[in-house]
């Protein structure tokens, strides 16, 4: 609808035939969206006829009665959603497989038949990563033995690649409902927090040994923790820089930051030279320090707060 709004200007035309109703209540799902779009249409003198309902939003109502089709139209996909919802919770209460496909596998009616073309690829993903491959490695090498995707890509996604080693259907366990959708007609999936999860074990056959699973389980948190990204909240490495002066070296101090990333981080003021080499008979001074010395000063001005006012009332007197 938006592609045809900006052939407005360029093409000729008076009427847009709607020839599905089906269609219509699709487009006009989002009910200001879709009568917005219209009421643009019809500035331009272009009529819009939804042929099986019979409306042409020429009509003094269309307006009102495009309204309440939709309005139709989300009550029926409530409804269909509720079904469809009913059906797949009836099939994981009883143990059931809700996936309909799954790489490494043929499921026919719910049952798991190892793909015997695709498992070894599969397996060799587990060893690898068993050997302390890392992903790109593991891609790298998939690529070099001509292994495919199942949308026949010559190159596995890191993302494609973490999914299956995370994944408890290749041991021949089955966890369900791990994701869910937020609101009726969302399309993007959320980790599942509200709902039941049901885990079913020994389900089928699995492509890859348990023990195997749970190593790459543990070998995954460990890598978690080691590659942990930094925190997003920034710190601010030379907010004291240039705050402290050394009246014996007559300049001001600057930020240093010993052991950078590790736990044990240190930041400090340290004192240069005119060749930036550290003066080594002056000492550092750490910002714990000068944090400590501002708390303080901060307290003592709280609990004598009434003085400082009188103090600064009487400078301005």
């Amino acid at each position: 609808m938006k592609k045809l709004l900006s052939l407005l200007g360029v093409l000729l035309f008076s009427i847009l035939l709607v020839a599905c109703g089906d269609k219509t209540h699709k487009v006009t799902f989002d009910v200001n969206g879709g009568v917005s779009t219209i009421q643009d249409l019809r500035l331009h003198d272009v009529e819009v006829y939804f042929e099986n309902e019979r409306i042409s939003s020429m009509d003094p109502s269309f307006d009102m009665i495009l309204t309440v089709l939709t309005s139709l139209s989300e009550e029926e996909s409530k409804s269909n959603s509720s079904n469809v919802k009913w059906t797949y919770k009836k099939k994981m209460k009883e143990g059931l497989s809700t996936t309909p496909r799954l790489f490494g596998y043929h499921i026919k009616n719910g049952e798991f038949i190892i793909n015997e073309k695709q498992a070894p690829i599969i397996r060799l993903i587990f060893k690898l990563f068993l050997e302390d491959y890392k992903i790109n490695e593991i891609i790298n090498e998939l690529e070099k033995r001509n292994y495919k995707t199942s949308s026949g890509n010559k190159r596995f996604s890191p993302t494609v690649i973490r999914t299956i080693l995370r994944n408890e259907k290749y041991m021949g366990d089955m966890k369900l409902q791990k994701t869910t959708v937020k609101s009726i007609g969302a399309r993007n999936s959320v980790i599942n927090t509200t709902k039941p999860i049901y885990y079913v074990s020994n389900n089928h056959k699995g492509i890859i040994d348990k023990k195997d699973f749970h190593k790459v389980q543990s070998m995954i948190q460990d890598r978690n923790k080691l590659y942990k990204p930094k925190s997003n909240k920034k710190i601010n490495e030379h907010k004291y820089s240039n705050f402290v002066y050394s009246l014996p070296g007559d300049k001001f101090y600057k930020s240093k930051i010993n052991h950078r990333g590790k736990p044990y981080q240190v930041m400090l003021l340290e004192l240069l030279d005119n060749k930036k080499n550290r003066v080594l008979d002056i000492e550092n001074i750490y910002y714990r320090q000068i944090d400590i010395l501002i708390e303080e000063a901060l307290k003592s001005i709280t609990k004598n707060i009434s003085y400082f006012k009188n103090m600064v009332t009487s400078h301005f007197e």
